[in-house]
Formats: structure tokens, C-alpha cells, sequence
């Protein structure tokens, strides 16, 4: 009696297990998107110092990068001295397109008398979709020639 339900049983999983099989198509994956002008992206960038924000910085953005540029390399694609605007000392740079940024700050803190104590940072940032945003970014910074 068991054999009776074994063997079309075994028949029936066959075919099940063989009319599965579906073909595998090759999905190409999205092309990069490369950052840079043209898009709908707005970004506010100021600079700190100890929470103090700087009125004497100029910010840089390099396109579609992750770190700072090397000294062989030591380009930017874009800068902008910070200035009052939009309620506060900002850097506007728009219609940015999707993708990756780095942002270098360099500027001097009044809170510190030497002429020769500039301050410096930089962050990445990444712009993730298409659709029109505004990113306020702040860039910490630190001095260049700090005493121990």
C-alpha cells in the first residue's frame, strides 16, 4: 500500500522540482553616480572652532571623493569664502548632483592672537538621492600649530 503512494509521489516531486527552474537573467547594476554640478542638492557648510564659528574661513568641495586629496593631488573643484547669509555665516553651494563630496575647511579664529594659528578640517559627506534637499554641515576644525 505505501508503494502506491511513494511512487507517484516521487513522480509528482520530480515534476514540481523541474517545472521550477526559471532562467537567470543578468541585471546590470545602476550606473555611478558622479558628483558634481547639475543636480538639485544644496549644501549650507560653516565652520567651528570650539563652537565658535568662523567668519574667516574659505570652505573647499572636491567631487566625487571620500578623503582629503593627496599632495600630489591637491586640488579642488570648488571654494567659497563663508559670509552671512540664510541666518548665519555659510558657504551656499548649489545644484549639486548625487553622489560623494569632500569638504576642507581653512581659516583663522580670532579667539587666538598668533597670526600663525590657522585652523583646518574636513569631512566627507554624500548625497544620496535626486530629490531637491538642503544639508546644513558643519566642519570641526583644529589649530594647525597647537602647542602641547
Amino acid at each position: 500500500m505505501r508503494t502506491k503512494y511513494i511512487i507517484p509521489g516521487l513522480i509528482l516531486a520530480t515534476f514540481l522540482a523541474m517545472g521550477c527552474y526559471r532562467k537567470q537573467d543578468k541585471v546590470t547594476p545602476a550606473p555611478y553616480a558622479l558628483a558634481g554640478k547639475g543636480g538639485t542638492a544644496k549644501l549650507l557648510i560653516n565652520a567651528k572652532h570650539h563652537d565658535y564659528t568662523l567668519d574667516s574661513c574659505t570652505i573647499y568641495l572636491r567631487y566625487d571623493a571620500v578623503e582629503m586629496p593627496t599632495i600630489y593631488n591637491w586640488r579642488f573643484d570648488d571654494s567659497m569664502k563663508v559670509k552671512p547669509q540664510s541666518g548665519g555665516l555659510y558657504a551656499i553651494f548649489d545644484s549639486l548632483k548625487q553622489g560623494n563630496y569632500y569638504i576642507w575647511a581653512k581659516g583663522w579664529d580670532p579667539n587666538y592672537a598668533a597670526v600663525a594659528d590657522s585652523v583646518i578640517g574636513g569631512t566627507a559627506f554624500k548625497v544620496i538621492d535626486t530629490v531637491t534637499r538642503t544639508y546644513n554641515i558643519t566642519v570641526n576644525t583644529f589649530r594647525v600649530n597647537a602647542e602641547p
